[in-house]
């Protein structure tokens, strides 16, 4: 647990990817919110101080708002900064439904991190984030096929790409959805047309 201080970056305010010798890729990887998860599972062994929280509440914030894309078909966040896998004839990164998934567990599990911790205000601000993200998951939402299964990633124009469905992002929607009514934050769902 120690070791993560190599990898926080004080001028972006980030945890790092990894360390290339001694230079540090502060290149921001939406596989990163699982640090939330390993903070949590720490948190069960020895108190978490301050500044982790404050380092990892920082993290989370930013790559969510640097990770976040949105066009007129489609929201959400990206896998990686700089990843132009598969982008076709598009010029940014195309969205993931798992990087977007992963954002909203991540964000509700430091929620309630940051409640525990007497830090409502925070918490609140990441809950909401969560449903947010979560919404964009939705029957109604830009990654689900006409079948219903969540794609793996979604062109600007809002063509699905790959595989459709993707079991590891409708697990972490399931994830998404205990976290949240847990939390008594579900979204509301849509009136039928």
């Amino acid at each position: 647990f120690e070791g993560i201080d190599r990898l926080w970056d004080d001028e972006y305010e980030v945890y790092g990817l990894r360390l290339q010798g001694d230079k540090l890729d502060s290149r921001l990887d939406s596989a990163t919110f699982s640090l939330v998860d390993a903070f949590v599972a720490y948190d069960e062994l020895e108190s978490l101080s301050e500044r982790t929280l404050d380092r990892i509440e920082s993290h989370v914030e930013t790559a969510l708002a640097d990770l976040y894309r949105e066009t007129d078909a489609v929201a959400g966040l990206v896998r990686f900064e700089d990843d132009w896998w598969r982008v076709a004839e598009q010029d940014d990164p195309k969205i993931w439904s798992l990087s977007t998934a992963w954002g909203a567990n991540a964000a509700a599990t430091l929620a309630v991190l940051l409640d525990d911790y007497g830090r409502p205000k925070e918490a609140d601000r990441f809950l909401e984030e969560a449903t947010e993200l979560y919404d964009l998951l939705g029957p109604d939402g830009p990654f689900t096929t006409e079948g219903g299964y969540l794609t793996e990633q979604v062109f600007d124009d809002g063509d699905a790409d790959s595989a459709a469905p993707l079991g590891w992002s409708h697990a972490m929607r399931l994830h998404a959805t205990a976290l949240l009514a847990e939390y008594d934050a579900l979204p509301a769902p849509k009136p039928a047309p």
